[in-house]
């Protein structure tokens, strides 16, 4: 996913996640914050709605970006 330091900086103000369809469910040695307080997830097309479901949680908004 190519996606520009504009919307990554607006993405971290708004304690937004970017992340390809391919790491969701996956884990990483960095966290930025706990999901919980994730406000909105931006991923690609890929995402299967299986692999969004637990993200869908009250208050988080799930923005799949299609190219």
């Amino acid at each position: 996913m190519n996606v520009s330091a504009d919307t990554i900086r607006q993405a971290t103000e708004a304690k937004s996640e970017i992340a390809e369809a391919a790491k969701l469910g996956t884990t990483s040695p960095y966290i930025a914050a706990p999901e919980r307080a994730l406000t909105c997830l931006v991923t690609d097309g890929a995402a299967a709605p299986s692999a969004l479901a637990p993200h869908r949680a009250p208050g988080v908004t799930v923005v799949v970006w299609k190219q």
